[in-house]
């Protein structure tokens, strides 16, 4: 293939790729921002695979070298200042990049689309785009398999897919398809020129044009197709004319409606750049707006079990009057939801016993197990309703005066994951101290985390990454409300207690005209703990002041009457918990940023490293190892493949030794020439004669389409001097000296294999470069005859 024609499908085969990445442009908000590196990434990756093809690496070693591209380029992109003039990583490089990745992967996990700009969010794009580009020139362009490379490309669509509600959307897919045909367009155009110049007289160009109107109409049709037809097909949520024709809804009869766990944007919420407002609530007492409550808990975060709820439960339908066992607080509220906020979950400033307003048909329903209001069908957007709701507000005596007992239908609150890191039992013993009493160990775990030395902190809270958790409450002790809930809520689990994480909002920052307005600097989380007195009652562990309310019976510091046992303030030999040395108020709290780690805090601090070194270099040389088994066989094949060239390169002369050389150039070629032969598929044949392989051997180059004819008489000719050599080295060594045919049979030998690889298939290709058979069946031969051993 000449350089045109290697650079054209490399160029198409970027362009494809980019085209199908415009897919990932709604799970961002701003676009040149994170597609700026992306069109970086896909040059430098098609400049390492044209540059590679151009030296004729083998594949392995242009995929490694494609791979040592995308290293640079993306410390050239974001940790310039850790690498040797700005481009060759060093050891700070990996650990900048690895801190990258990891916040990437915790902004993946806590972040909604369209997310924020984020550098870890672009080093995860750019990695991904990369070697879905990487790949695509490998089949589109070295292997030759345009229409295998779709298979990467719908990798770019699998994510904004799966995450986005309505799909990619109408142009980026018009625009992937534009891309996969593009790829088809250039292997037609290959496997048309690889016959020749194609006629083009005014007689025979007919039908080719009428051949590709055929192709574009044909391609155009199936795109329209695939648009047209998923919008009359009912879909799973019941929207379509077939579903509307036929009246056919999830939500009638007696089938109960199912609702997925939501993604917690709180994270995203609280860290936005600017206040956006999401709800205006009028009511003479303002409380906290209930979202939903998470209950599972995976030894790193709390997740929302399913809901479910029955037609029954259509709040439409009237709901349950309030538990009057126990005393609660009323309150009555007008909400008004911005188009912005777009839950499936109503904001209620608690449990409801009335809710009127909402439009007809949205099929709110009440999941009682969480307390939860949702819809499968409808969001929040827009909505206005009226509520009353009532919240506990029991005695702090009848929570003394409650059994440690509860139902089996929350056992799912006090469960623990069986990693859970066992100094978290061990804190929650110690603050507990001598107290039996579930009521004052909630008192006291709230005490410790909202008034010793937790500062609350949105930028220096921990990351979601495996041991977040006990990073929290032995290493920062920094964070927001997700980290001092979680917190709070396994601490009490690992004491018995039934708990569990809520999300919702504070009451926001009254109006002038008496209304309270709620933005997504509003957001919170708090828990809620179960006492066989009262139900679910509420506690507030964030030291937050702008808003939050803790509630009267949270609000007592020690109900029974005894002082501050030395249990409340764990001892100075607990891993992590600094001991009190004088007031710890608020504004102690803000006057000093962070607390003075102790010193077997900075001695941790200062090993802490050598661990992390440890797992990197442990884990990077597993990966090497895994990757070298893989491309074994390949690395035999091109070092022996050298080897020989390089033997059957060298001169020689008439006398004795220069027999010996000359001996052994030729065999070296020869041998070459039966592994290639084998890795081809085209074998010599241990029944023919070195001539009759050859002749053979020359039919099966001259046979081939690719093949010009002045190229399959040169291969001949090359391939009678190669047996000729081989035929005097075996029955006449001394003459082979002084034998024409010994001194072009190294060039004789780099024709014959440059042709015998253009002649071959090219899955036959691949596989002798990826996995060739002169060696595996090798290892397959000293495998059977150890196992006859």
């Amino acid at each position: 293939m000449t350089s045109r024609l290697q650079l054209v499908p490399a160029a198409g085969a970027a362009l494809a790729s980019l085209l199908c990445a415009s897919a990932l442009a709604p799970l961002f908000d701003g676009f040149w921002w994170w597609f700026g590196p992306v069109v970086v990434a896909t040059a430098v990756a098609v400049g390492t695979t044209t540059l590679a093809r151009a030296l004729r690496l083998a594949i392995p070693v242009g995929i490694v070298s494609g791979l040592l591209g995308l290293l640079i380029t993306v410390t050239a992109l974001y940790a310039r200042e850790t690498a040797v003039a700005g481009l060759l990583p060093t050891g700070r490089t990996v650990d900048a990049l690895r801190s990258l990745i990891i916040a990437g992967r915790d902004d993946v996990s806590q972040l909604a689309a369209p997310v924020p700009q984020r550098p870890g969010l672009v080093v995860l794009t750019v990695i991904g785009v990369y070697c879905v580009v990487l790949i695509v020139d490998l089949l589109a362009v070295t292997i030759r398999r345009p229409t295998l490379a779709g298979l990467p490309l719908l990798a770019l669509f699998m994510l904004p897919a799966t995450v986005l509600p309505h799909g990619v959307g109408v142009v980026p897919y018009l625009l992937g398809a534009m891309g996969f045909l593009l790829l088809l367009v250039m292997e037609w155009k290959q496997t048309v020129e690889r016959w020749g110049k194609p006629i083009t007289g005014s007689a025979q160009a007919a039908l080719p044009n009428n051949a590709r109107s055929l192709a574009v109409g044909i391609a155009l049709c199936a795109v329209m197709c695939a648009l047209a037809v998923p919008a009359v097909l009912p879909s799973l949520d019941g929207v379509g004319p077939l579903a509307r024709q036929q009246g056919v809804t999830r939500y009638t009869g007696p089938a109960s409606a199912i609702v997925l766990p939501p993604l917690v944007s709180l994270s995203q919420q609280l860290h936005a750049s600017q206040p956006t407002p999401l709800l205006s609530v009028r009511t003479a007492t303002p409380r906290y707006l209930r979202l939903t409550a998470l209950e599972q808990f995976d030894g790193q975060r709390f997740t929302l079990r399913s809901l479910r709820a029955t037609s029954e439960a259509r709040i439409s339908d009237g709901l349950p009057a309030p538990d009057r066992s126990t005393r609660v607080s009323t309150v009555s509220a007008t909400i008004d939801v911005s188009t912005v906020l777009t839950e499936r979950y109503l904001p209620l400033p608690g449990t409801p016993s009335r809710i009127e307003g909402l439009a007809s048909g949205s099929d709110w329903r009440l999941s009682t197990d969480t307390g939860t209001v949702f819809s499968t069908r409808t969001t929040t957007a827009g909505a206005h309703y009226q509520v009353e709701a009532s919240t506990p507000d029991p005695l702090p005596s009848q929570l003394m005066a409650s059994p440690r007992t509860f139902p089996a239908d929350i056992k799912i609150d006090t469960e623990l994951p069986p990693g859970t890191d066992p100094r978290v039992e061990k804190l929650a013993r110690e603050i507990a101290g001598t107290r039996v009493n579930a009521y004052q160990q909630a008192l006291a775990i709230q005490k410790y985390l909202h008034d010793t030395t937790f500062i609350y902190d949105l930028n220096g809270a921990p990351t979601a990454q495996d041991g977040a958790l006990t990073e929290f409450l032995f290493k920062t002790r920094r964070g927001y409300c997700e980290q001092f809930a979680s917190a709070m809520t396994v601490l009490l689990r690992t004491l018995g207690i039934p708990a569990r994480v809520v999300i919702g909002f504070v009451p926001g920052a009254r109006q002038a005209d008496g209304s309270y307005l709620i933005t997504n600097r509003d957001a919170h989380a708090w828990p809620e703990a179960w006492f066989a007195s009262a139900g679910w009652v509420s506690f507030e562990p964030t030291p937050r002041t702008d808003g939050t309310i803790t509630p009267t019976y949270a609000a007592a510091s020690d109900p029974a009457g005894q002082g501050a046992s030395p249990s409340a303030t764990p001892s100075a030999t607990t891993p992590g918990v600094a001991p009190s040395t004088g007031p710890d108020t608020d504004a102690v709290r803000d006057s000093t940023p962070s607390p003075e780690p102790k010193a077997s805090e900075k001695t941790r601090s200062a090993e802490s490293p050598l661990p992390t070194i440890i797992r990197w270099l442990s884990r990077t040389l597993a990966g090497t190892g895994i990757v070298t088994v893989l491309l074994l066989p390949a690395l035999v094949r091109v070092t022996r493949r050298r080897r020989r060239l390089a033997t059957a390169m060298t001169g020689g002369s008439a006398d004795h030794a220069g027999a010996a050389t000359a001996d052994a150039r030729v065999h070296a070629a020869w041998a070459e020439l039966a592994d290639l032969t084998f890795d081809l598929g085209v074998p010599l044949r241990p029944n023919e004669s070195p001539r009759a392989s050859a002749l053979r051997l020359a039919d099966h180059i001259a046979a081939s389409p690719e093949i010009r004819a002045s190229d399959a008489e040169a291969a001949r000719a090359a391939l009678l001097r190669i047996v000729e050599a081989e035929e005097l080295a075996r029955y006449a060594p001394s003459a082979i000296a002084g034998s024409s045919a010994n001194e072009k049979i190294g060039r004789d030998l780099q024709l014959v294999a440059r042709l015998l690889r253009t002649a071959a298939p090219r899955t036959d290709r691949a596989r002798a470069v990826l996995a060739p058979r002169s060696v595996v069946g090798a290892l397959g031969v000293l495998g059977r005859t150890a196992r006859l051993k």
